[in-house]
């Protein structure tokens, strides 16, 4: 029982791969937990309790509400990206494609964030910023004009919601600057 109100706990913590809001899950003795349907095939249901925290459940044991919820839900993988390797067009200027699949005709927000050595420390800062929503898969051509030493890059996908739901960077100490909107 307390690992079960632990769960229920978890599933207050934000969502960064829902399509939908979190909803109670009951089985057939009573059990409840919290958490977004992001997967099923004939036999089993996926649900995300908390980013990075899943939980597969034999549709069988779910309760009868549940197991129509399940058979009458749409369920689409998590939108995908992925980013070519920056190429430089000029000293200053460098260009990247950012390829996004999986969307589904939902809006996705494709955000790119340009990272530069700092003006005043010596250290990467965050440079020219620009986004560009799709309800497509397809690929988007970006380029910047850096002010100064070009380091990097940080390519981010955002649901109508806000959330982020995928990330990329040129390096991994580069994925920390777009900021959750606020």
């Amino acid at each position: 029982m307390k690992s079960l109100i632990f769960v229920i706990a978890l599933c207050a913590s934000a969502f960064c791969h829902a399509q939908e809001a979190p909803r109670e899950w009951t089985d057939v003795k009573g059990r409840k937990l919290t958490g977004v349907l992001v997967a099923k095939d004939r036999k089993t249901a996926e649900i995300m309790l908390s980013p990075g925290k899943h939980v597969k459940l034999n549709i069988a044991t779910l309760s009868k509400e549940d197991q129509r919820y399940v058979d009458d839900t749409v369920v689409y993988p998590p939108p995908e990206v992925q980013v070519s390797k920056a190429k430089t067009l000029d000293k200053t200027q460098y260009s990247i494609d950012v390829t996004v699949s999986e969307i589904n005709n939902r809006s996705i927000t494709v955000e790119v964030v340009w990272i530069e050595m700092g003006e005043e420390k010596n250290e990467p800062a965050a440079g020219h910023r620009e986004s560009i929503r799709t309800t497509v898969d397809r690929t988007f051509h970006f380029e910047a004009k850096m002010k100064r030493k070009y380091l990097g890059f940080e390519v981010v996908l955002r649901s109508a919601e806000g959330e982020i739901v995928a990330r990329q960077a040129s390096a991994r100490a580069y994925e920390r600057f777009v900021d959750p909107p606020k």
